[in-house]
């Protein structure tokens, strides 16, 4: 409740005092798994920034509100996200980027994400521009027994801005970068299949008016606050595993049955099935002792009959 109250003072302060840059990017610091989506609301407001010539615009919005869409890849995720800030009090900023991260662990035994966000701002009014910004970082992961996360980052931005009111005539055009180094700190509380995140980042920014010879340093502070949303991937029905390979299941169809016991009956060699007989004592024969064709007197023409193996003994 306290962390709430605090966060919530701190982004009133925010509206209060708007900055024309940004330096944070809320997302979820626990680990996704292959498939799974994380979507996430979050709200951004910041504090200070680069300002050369005197209140000139960055191109990148410091208070902006973003809806992010990220998917587990088993090694990191990734996704897009887009977004709507404020640019002055009579402008807007629409907002589309893309975050790519994958996991790490150093020393072998901190989880982290190591990644990077891309972003391109439009911004339309009073102030016309395009702004590209770049954010490399470095961020601890939660656990089920940690909530708090930590993590350092790097800013490089550009914009090309027109602006309608001007500073140094009635119409303005100028270019503007920025380069930067920050800290990150937040927290994050899972509760089943959502999150409550709390964020705040601080930022050393450089800044530079090209064209003019005009650069600034200056310090800025953001809070974020943001909801996220779980969906585990569908967990896919294993295929049914048969006993039989094809041969055998091939081999089970040509098979018969038993009527009374229902068991199998193998099929019968072909020595079996044309069983030869003693044609004296009417006996079956075993298969090597095969009969003899008959023999005929060639004085009497008839059979001679064959001779008792016993006798022969």
């Amino acid at each position: 409740m306290k962390q709430t109250l605090t966060g919530l003072i701190c982004l009133v302060c925010g509206l209060l005092s708007v900055s024309c840059y940004n330096n944070a990017h809320l997302r979820t610091t626990q680990a996704l798994e292959d498939g799974e989506r994380a979507n996430a609301f979050s709200v951004i407001s910041a504090i200070g920034g680069p300002a050369p010539g005197i209140e000139n615009y960055s191109g990148i919005s410091g208070l902006r509100i973003e809806a992010s869409f990220l998917k587990g890849t088993g090694t990191g995720d990734q996704g897009p996200y887009l977004g709507a800030g404020l640019v002055g009090s009579d402008g807007t900023c629409y907002i589309a980027g893309y975050d790519k991260s994958r996991y790490i662990h150093l020393n072998n035994k901190i989880p982290c994400k190591l990644g990077v966000q891309g972003e391109i701002d439009i911004s339309s009014g009073v102030v016309n521009g395009v702004g590209i910004q770049l954010r490399p970082f470095l961020t601890s992961m939660v656990t089920d027994t940690k909530q708090g996360y930590y993590g350092i980052h790097a800013l490089l931005s550009y914009g090309n801005i027109d602006e309608n009111i001007s500073y140094y005539g009635e119409n303005d055009k100028y270019k503007l970068s920025s380069v930067g180094l920050g800290f990150t700190a937040g927290t994050e509380r899972p509760n089943k299949k959502t999150s409550l995140q709390y964020q705040y980042d601080i930022s050393l920014v450089r800044s530079y008016l090209l064209d003019r010879d005009i650069t600034d340093t200056k310090l800025m502070v953001s809070f974020s606050l943001g909801l996220n949303s779980f969906n585990k991937p569908k967990k896919s029905q294993s295929l049914i595993e048969y006993p039989y390979g094809i041969q055998e299941i091939e081999k089970l169809g040509k098979l018969h049955f038993d009527p009374e016991t229902g068991l199998p009956i193998e099929e019968k060699k072909h020595t079996e099935e044309f069983q030869q007989y003693d044609p004296e004592t009417g006996l079956p024969m075993e298969p090597e002792k095969s009969v003899k064709q008959p023999e005929f007197d060639p004085e009497t023409g008839l059979p001679i009959p064959n001779p008792d193996p016993k006798k022969q003994k």
